[in-house]
């Protein structure tokens, strides 16, 4: 047997910029740009590269490079960009305070004080993320319930900010739950679904075995199209992408595209 294993790609962020019908984040997300140094152009008011795919290395971009020191993947505003991770949830930029991005930062050498403005700057560079979560942290808080995309409800106690932060918890990560629990019912179902072997779940992937002779492109496009569905939320469309991976049993793992 082998295990085929996926994890879904910036899934919770992809949810996020569907209900705050954010342009920017969807049309990166939906056409593969570099969305951390769109990000950082935003934040601090820097014309966009010419190349948005690739803006560390493309010949087009260059010129771009060269006017503002751009340094690559590990440019420091690019960096700090990454940011949005920490906040998709936060009631605002003190969020980023003793969050695993502050620590990682920190250890990297930047100052507390710098990710503490770049908290700030990301969230003012967003303002219908920050508007669109009071809305449902509100809803959520005056109703008690929250549902995922899927319409799985959750009931919610305690004051104010417990049931606007665990109902807004609820319908972004409970929909990622929801998504792959889907492919997971559609790829081993044994009425209903393919039959492969479920294995493990690890909230947005999972790992299924199947003989290792039957492996081929057939197999492997029944793992796609089962995990890698398009959705509309809140009338805007996303795709679940997913990083792959096959394992097998001598310990070797293989990226598959």
């Amino acid at each position: 047997m082998v295990w085929v294993g996926w994890d879904l790609d910036a899934i919770e962020a992809k949810i996020v910029a569907a209900f705050s019908h954010d342009k920017d984040d969807l049309k990166a997300f939906n056409e593969s740009l570099d969305i951390h140094t769109l990000a950082a152009c935003k934040m601090i008011g820097l014309e966009l590269p010419p190349d948005l795919k690739d803006p560390h290395a493309s010949e087009v971009a260059k010129e771009w490079r060269e006017r503002h020191k751009w340094g690559g993947k590990d440019d420091r505003r690019r960096l700090l960009a990454k940011v949005r991770y920490c906040l998709l949830y936060g009631r605002d930029h003190t969020a980023v305070g003793g969050s695993k991005y502050e620590r990682d930062m920190v250890l990297q050498g930047f100052k507390k004080e710098d990710l503490t403005k770049a908290a700030q700057l990301f969230l003012r560079s967003k303002p219908n993320l920050v508007a669109t979560k009071k809305r449902y942290w509100d809803e959520f808080a005056k109703s008690g319930r929250s549902y995922t995309i899927f319409g799985r409800r959750r009931m919610l106690f305690g004051e104010y900010w417990s049931k606007a932060k665990e109902g807004f918890n609820h319908m972004v990560q409970g929909s990622v739950t929801d998504m792959t629990n889907t492919a997971i019912i559609e790829l081993c179902h044994p009425d209903d679904g393919l039959g492969y072997l479920f294995v493990s779940q690890a909230y947005d992937g999972a790992k299924v075995a199947i003989p290792e002779d039957k492996l081929d492109e057939e197999v492997i496009g029944n793992f796609k199209r089962a995990v890698e569905k398009p959705y509309e939320i809140s009338g805007e469309k996303i795709v679940s992408t997913a990083t792959w991976g096959i394992y097998y049993h001598d310990g070797r793992k293989e990226h598959l595209s």
